[in-house]
Protein backbone atom coordinates (compact mmCIF):
# COMPACT_ATOMS: atom_id res chain seq x y z
CA UNK A 1 0.00 0.00 0.00
CA UNK A 2 1.46 3.56 -1.14
CA UNK A 3 2.16 5.97 1.93
CA UNK A 4 -0.90 8.29 0.65
CA UNK A 5 -3.59 5.25 0.68
CA UNK A 6 -2.50 4.36 4.37
CA UNK A 7 -2.61 8.28 5.35
CA UNK A 8 -5.60 8.59 3.50
CA UNK A 9 -7.26 5.28 5.58
CA UNK A 10 -5.73 6.13 8.72
CA UNK A 11 -7.29 9.60 8.42
CA UNK A 12 -11.04 7.85 7.30
CA UNK A 13 -10.83 5.55 10.53
CA UNK A 14 -9.53 8.47 13.35
CA UNK A 15 -12.71 10.33 11.53
CA UNK A 16 -14.80 7.29 12.17
CA UNK A 17 -13.38 6.77 15.74
CA UNK A 18 -14.44 10.38 16.37
CA UNK A 19 -17.88 10.20 15.47
CA UNK A 20 -18.75 6.43 17.17
CA UNK A 21 -17.63 8.93 20.50
CA UNK A 22 -19.83 11.13 19.48
CA UNK A 23 -23.01 9.06 19.27
CA UNK A 24 -22.15 6.74 22.29
CA UNK A 25 -21.92 10.40 24.43
CA UNK A 26 -25.21 11.50 22.42
CA UNK A 27 -27.34 8.15 23.34
CA UNK A 28 -25.23 6.67 26.44
CA UNK A 29 -25.07 3.63 24.18
CA UNK A 30 -21.89 1.58 25.10
CA UNK A 31 -21.54 -0.33 21.90
CA UNK A 32 -22.08 1.88 18.43
CA UNK A 33 -22.88 -0.21 15.15
CA UNK A 34 -20.59 0.91 12.22
CA UNK A 35 -21.84 0.47 8.67
CA UNK A 36 -19.31 2.02 6.36
CA UNK A 37 -20.78 0.89 2.40
CA UNK A 38 -19.87 1.75 -0.84
CA UNK A 39 -23.32 2.41 -2.88
CA UNK A 40 -24.00 1.92 -6.29
CA UNK A 41 -27.70 1.98 -6.57
CA UNK A 42 -31.27 3.90 -5.79
CA UNK A 43 -32.29 1.38 -3.27
CA UNK A 44 -32.66 3.52 -0.65
CA UNK A 45 -35.04 5.81 -2.41
CA UNK A 46 -37.97 6.76 -1.05
CA UNK A 47 -38.31 9.30 1.97
CA UNK A 48 -38.54 7.43 5.18
CA UNK A 49 -37.79 7.27 8.76
CA UNK A 50 -35.33 4.66 10.53
CA UNK A 51 -36.96 2.52 13.42
CA UNK A 52 -33.87 3.89 15.35
CA UNK A 53 -33.05 6.31 18.36
CA UNK A 54 -30.39 8.05 16.40
CA UNK A 55 -28.39 7.58 13.31
CA UNK A 56 -25.36 9.69 12.18
CA UNK A 57 -25.21 9.32 8.80
CA UNK A 58 -21.97 11.24 6.87
CA UNK A 59 -20.98 10.65 3.01
CA UNK A 60 -17.67 10.67 2.24
CA UNK A 61 -17.86 10.25 -1.56
CA UNK A 62 -20.85 11.58 -3.92
CA UNK A 63 -24.36 12.92 -3.31
CA UNK A 64 -25.48 13.34 0.34
CA UNK A 65 -28.79 12.56 2.16
CA UNK A 66 -31.90 14.73 1.81
CA UNK A 67 -34.27 15.03 4.08
CA UNK A 68 -37.55 16.47 4.39
CA UNK A 69 -38.63 19.63 7.11
CA UNK A 70 -41.26 18.29 9.06
CA UNK A 71 -43.90 20.95 6.82
CA UNK A 72 -42.50 19.69 3.74
CA UNK A 73 -43.90 16.23 4.32
CA UNK A 74 -47.17 14.15 4.21
CA UNK A 75 -46.61 11.33 6.72
CA UNK A 76 -49.72 9.45 5.39
CA UNK A 77 -48.02 8.74 2.24
CA UNK A 78 -44.84 6.52 4.42
CA UNK A 79 -44.79 3.02 2.61
CA UNK A 80 -46.98 3.89 -0.10
CA UNK A 81 -43.70 3.42 -2.13
CA UNK A 82 -44.66 7.00 -4.25
CA UNK A 83 -42.32 9.96 -3.22
CA UNK A 84 -45.09 12.36 -4.74
CA UNK A 85 -47.07 11.18 -2.17
CA UNK A 86 -44.75 11.57 0.80
CA UNK A 87 -43.20 15.29 -0.84
CA UNK A 88 -45.57 18.14 -0.35
CA UNK A 89 -43.23 20.54 -2.08
CA UNK A 90 -40.08 19.47 -3.60
CA UNK A 91 -38.66 22.96 -3.29
CA UNK A 92 -38.16 21.88 0.16
CA UNK A 93 -36.03 18.89 -0.03
CA UNK A 94 -32.82 19.48 1.77
CA UNK A 95 -29.06 18.24 1.44
CA UNK A 96 -26.20 17.41 3.26
CA UNK A 97 -22.86 17.81 1.60
CA UNK A 98 -20.07 15.31 1.05
CA UNK A 99 -18.24 15.24 4.60
CA UNK A 100 -20.98 16.98 6.53
CA UNK A 101 -22.50 15.14 9.57
CA UNK A 102 -25.47 14.61 9.97
CA UNK A 103 -27.71 13.02 13.46
CA UNK A 104 -31.18 12.40 13.09
CA UNK A 105 -33.68 11.33 15.07
CA UNK A 106 -35.41 8.04 14.74
CA UNK A 107 -38.29 6.28 15.29
CA UNK A 108 -37.44 5.03 18.68
CA UNK A 109 -36.07 8.05 20.12
CA UNK A 110 -37.53 8.99 23.89
CA UNK A 111 -41.11 10.63 23.32
CA UNK A 112 -40.66 11.42 19.33
CA UNK A 113 -42.29 7.99 18.16
CA UNK A 114 -44.26 8.52 14.71
CA UNK A 115 -41.74 11.53 14.43
CA UNK A 116 -38.35 10.41 12.69
CA UNK A 117 -36.94 12.39 9.95
CA UNK A 118 -37.79 11.68 6.60
CA UNK A 119 -34.27 11.19 4.25
CA UNK A 120 -33.32 8.95 1.61
CA UNK A 121 -30.39 8.23 -0.28
CA UNK A 122 -30.53 10.93 -3.44
CA UNK A 123 -30.68 9.58 -6.75
CA UNK A 124 -27.26 8.32 -8.40
CA UNK A 125 -26.11 9.14 -11.93
CA UNK A 126 -25.28 5.85 -14.33
CA UNK A 127 -21.51 4.85 -12.98
CA UNK A 128 -21.43 6.84 -9.86
CA UNK A 129 -21.56 5.78 -6.35
CA UNK A 130 -21.02 6.83 -2.73
CA UNK A 131 -19.22 5.78 0.29
CA UNK A 132 -21.82 6.47 3.46
CA UNK A 133 -21.15 5.93 7.33
CA UNK A 134 -23.99 4.93 9.31
CA UNK A 135 -23.65 5.17 12.94
CA UNK A 136 -26.48 3.45 15.49
CA UNK A 137 -26.30 3.00 18.74
CA UNK A 138 -26.84 -0.63 19.97
CA UNK A 139 -29.98 -0.70 21.84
Amino acid sequence: MCPKSRAALQALGADIARLVAIVARLSGANAVKVRLDRITNNACRLFHPDNVSLRLVCTYRGPATQWLPKEACDRSGIGSGNNDAIVRDWSRVQSLRPFWVGVMKGERWPGHQGGGLLHRSPPLETGDWRMFLALDPVE
